[in-house]
C-alpha cells in the first residue's frame, strides 16, 4: 500500500516537470457542428509515444482531491472536498484512474486540455485545490453542461500543468476555459466564433484570423505564416469547419480525422473523434493507426459494476466495445511504469531527480536494520542486560562523544523521514486523516523498523568478538547516510 502511495506521488511530481517542458504543439482540439454533423475531435501529440487506458468511470462513487499539501514539494494546506459522482464517463487516462487528459460523460458534456504556456492559476488557498487531471474528472463527475461548468468555475482551484480547456456538451454549447494572471478567462457564444482550441490564448488567435484569406485577410492559411507565428493550426480547422460539405464518399468521421490530420506536425500520438449524437467514439494512436471505435451507450455506467478498460495502443481494428475488460490493481501499476518508462525517456535528468528523493527515503528505511537510527534509545532498552550506552561504550571501546554524535544524526534521520513520509502520505486523501495522525502512523512504523533493526544489530554486537571491524562499518554507513541527506536537502529544493 506504502509503495502504490509514494509512486502515485513520484508520478505526480514527473507530471509536473513534464508540463514544464512541454511542446509547443502540444495538443489540438475542435468542434464540427451543423444540420449534418456534430462531432469533437482531439490531438494528443508529443515527442514520445504514451501509453494509455480509455476509463469506463462509474456514477455514485466517492471521491476525495489530492490535496496540494500531499505533494511532496509544497508547504501549503487547502481545504479538501469529497464529492461523489452524479454521472458515469469515458475519459482517456495516461497516469492512472481518475486522472483524466480528457474525455465525455453519459450526460454528453465533453472536456479536453491542451498546452498554454502563460497560463497562472488563482492563488486562493481558502479553496479546494485539484490537479488538472484531477480538475477534468471532478467536471465529469458532477455537470451535464457547458453553464454547469462555468457556474462552479471558481469554487475549485486547477493546479500543476498549463493547461487551457475547451468543454462542449450534447446541445451544442461550447466554451474555452484559461487562466491569465491568476485569473479565469472565458469565451463562448458570440465571443467564441471558432470552435477550434490550439496551444495559444484563445484571443490572439481570433486575432491572427482576421489576417488569413477568408477571414478578412490576404494570407493563405495552408501555406503562408503570419510572420513570427510558427503556428497555423488554428487558421487551417476553422477553414475546413467554414469549407465542410456533406459528402457521400466521405463520412463526418472521416472529414473529422482529415482535419486531426491536418492540425497534427509529426508527433501526434493519440487521436479521437467522437460522434455525439451516436454516442459512439472512434480513435488511434501512433503505434496503432487502426481505426477503433465503441458506442458509449452500450456500458454500465452503475456503481454495482466493475470500472472497465482498454489499451490505448490495441493493434485491434473496428468495434472494440466487447474488448474492454475489468480494471484491476495490476492493470493500474501497469499504467503507472509504462507512464514513467515514457518519462524516463524523454526527460531522464528529470526523472532521476524525482526518482532519487523516493530513493533516498527506501535507503533511510532499510539502513535501520544496521543500527543506525535511534541506537541510544532502543538499544538500552532492547538489551537483555539492561546495559546503559555508557557501559556498552565502554566494553566496545566508543568514546561517549561518538555516542552523541550518532544520537544527533539518528535524530536527524528521523526528522527527515517523518517530514518525507508525511509528504507522500495518502491517508489523508484515502481516510480524511489530520497531518498530526499521519505523522503518528509514520512514527509507529519508524518505531516498528527501528526496533527489528536494534534486535538484530545486539545480536550481532553480543556474538560477534571482531567489534573494531564492525565499528569501521558502523562509521562507513553513518558518513553515508549523511551524504544522502544532502542530496535530500538539494533534490528537495
Amino acid at each position: 500500500m506504502h509503495r502504490k502511495k509514494i509512486l502515485i506521488a513520484v508520478l505526480l511530481f514527473l507530471i509536473t516537470m513534464i508540463s514544464s517542458s512541454a511542446s509547443c504543439f502540444a495538443c489540438s482540439t475542435f468542434m464540427l457542428k451543423n444540420d449534418a454533423a456534430f462531432i469533437l475531435g482531439h490531438n494528443l501529440d508529443d515527442s514520445q509515444d504514451f501509453p494509455g487506458y480509455i476509463f469506463i468511470n462509474k456514477h455514485g462513487i466517492k471521491k476525495t482531491n489530492f490535496n496540494k499539501w500531499d505533494y511532496p514539494w509544497e508547504f501549503k494546506t487547502n481545504p479538501q472536498i469529497q464529492w461523489v459522482s452524479k454521472y458515469g464517463s469515458i475519459t482517456f487516462n495516461n497516469v492512472k484512474k481518475d486522472f483524466a487528459d480528457g474525455g465525455i460523460n453519459e450526460a454528453g458534456l465533453y472536456i479536453w486540455e491542451m498546452t498554454l504556456a502563460e497560463t497562472e492559476y488563482p492563488e486562493d488557498n481558502a479553496k479546494p485545490h485539484l490537479i488538472v487531471q484531477d480538475w477534468i474528472q471532478y467536471q465529469l463527475d458532477n455537470y451535464q453542461n457547458v453553464a454547469e461548468v462555468i457556474q462552479h468555475l471558481t469554487e475549485l482551484v486547477p493546479y500543476t500543468q498549463a493547461w487551457h480547456f475547451f468543454i462542449a456538451d450534447k446541445q451544442g454549447n461550447c466554451a474555452v476555459i484559461e487562466f491569465i494572471d491568476g485569473k479565469p478567462v472565458i469565451h463562448s457564444n458570440q465571443s467564441m466564433p471558432i470552435t477550434v482550441l490550439c496551444n495559444a490564448a484563445y484571443g490572439s488567435e481570433i486575432q491572427a484570423l482576421k489576417q488569413y484569406t477568408g477571414f478578412g485577410g490576404s494570407q493563405d492559411p495552408f501555406t503562408e505564416l503570419l510572420p513570427g507565428s510558427g503556428d497555423n493550426r488554428f487558421v487551417q480547422a476553422a477553414a475546413m469547419l467554414r469549407d465542410y460539405f456533406p459528402n457521400k464518399s466521405k463520412t463526418n468521421i472521416e472529414y473529422g480525422f482529415d482535419i486531426l490530420r491536418q492540425m497534427e506536425r509529426g508527433n501526434n500520438r493519440w487521436q479521437v473523434v467522437i460522434d455525439v449524437p451516436h454516442s459512439t467514439v472512434y480513435f488511434n494512436s501512433s503505434l496503432s493507426r487502426n481505426i477503433k471505435f465503441f458506442s458509449y451507450e452500450n456500458f454500465d455506467f452503475s456503481t454495482g459494476s466493475p470500472v472497465q478498460v482498454f489499451d490505448v495502443n490495441s493493434n485491434m481494428v473496428g468495434d472494440v466495445t466487447k474488448s474492454f475488460t475489468d480494471y484491476t490493481y495490476k492493470k493500474g501499476v501497469t499504467l503507472k511504469y509504462q507512464f514513467m518508462d515514457t518519462v524516463q525517456k524523454i526527460y531522464p535528468s528529470d526523472y532521476s531527480q524525482a526518482g532519487n528523493i523516493v530513493l533516498i527515503i527506501l535507503t533511510l528505511i532499510f539502513i535501520s536494520p544496521f543500527g543506525i537510527w535511534l541506537y541510544p534509545l532502543i538499544g538500552r532498552s532492547m538489551s537483555a542486560k539492561k546495559i546503559s550506552l555508557t557501559e556498552l561504550s565502554k566494553q566496545k571501546r566508543i568514546h561517549s562523544f561518538t555516542a552523541k554524535i550518532i544520537a544527533a544524526l539518528n535524530s536527524i534521520f528521523c526528522f527527515i523521514f517523518l517530514y518525507y513520509f508525511a509528504r507522500y502520505s495518502f491517508f489523508i486523501k484515502q481516510y480524511g486523516l489530520s497531518i498530526c495522525c499521519s505523522i503518528i502512523i509514520a512514527a509507529l512504523i519508524l518505531i516498528v523498523l527501528l526496533t527489528i533493526g536494534e534486535i538484530i544489530s545486539i545480536v550481532i554486537l553480543w556474538r560477534n568478538k571482531t567489534w573494531s571491524l564492525l565499528a569501521r562499518l558502523h562509521y562507513i554507513v553513518l558518513i553515508l547516510a549523511a551524504v544522502l541527506v544532502l542530496l535530500i536537502l538539494m533534490v528537495s529544493k
